[in-house]
């Protein structure tokens, strides 16, 4: 899932022309905090949800667990409510 992450990143079109926001919200109700962590963030940096915008808005209310994340070179830690806020600040445009 990261990367896509990465991909979404560098080749955002590649993966809208595919519709892969559609998959990768499927991640979004995974029991591994990382996955979902990583799909969040995947769909903020796509813009795009497929409509599971209320899934990221309570991700961003209530998602407290932490992931690695590795990004521009660095480790860091993150919650998934984070990356949840991020993913609705993009996606609100």
């Amino acid at each position: 899932m990261w990367a896509v992450g990465r991909l979404a990143q560098c080749r955002k079109q590649l993966l809208l022309d595919r519709g892969a926001e559609r998959d990768i919200v499927a991640y979004l109700d995974s029991s591994d905090a990382v996955v979902c962590g990583l799909a969040v963030r995947a769909a903020g940096l796509l813009g795009r949800s497929a409509g599971r915008d209320e899934r990221i808005r309570e991700l961003a209310e209530s998602d407290d667990q932490m992931i690695l994340l590795y990004e521009n070179g660095v480790f860091s830690t993150v919650s998934i409510a984070v990356l949840a806020g991020q993913a609705l600040e993009r996606l609100s445009g």
